[in-house]
């Protein structure tokens, strides 16, 4: 079994919202046992999405557009966050 881990291009002065959605992926995926298949990146991106129509509904994201968008590879799927269609951080799992 594998584990869920991510990359950022911003490692220091990350947003808040970003900061948020990270700490509730570590809270929900903490520990649990992965397989590396297009339906955990489904129901990763599902999450990742919800948590940013909340934090939009709160206004805690406001002026820019947040996207998910999953993306395989030479046999690699990973998934991005997105701002203004630009990748902020991949999540991948390994």
């Amino acid at each position: 079994m594998a584990e869920l881990k991510y990359k950022s291009i911003i490692p220091n002065n990350k947003p808040y919202w970003l900061l948020t959605i990270q700490n509730w992926i570590n809270q929900q995926y903490k520990g649990l046992p992965l397989r590396n298949e297009r339906s955990e990146f489904d129901a990763l991106q599902y999450f990742i999405d919800v948590a940013i129509s909340d934090l939009s509904k709160t206004r805690a994201i406001s002026r820019s557009v947040i996207s998910t968008e999953i993306r395989t590879d030479t046999g690699k799927t990973v998934l991005f966050i997105k701002r203004n269609n630009k990748v902020l951080q991949t999540y991948y799992i390994e």
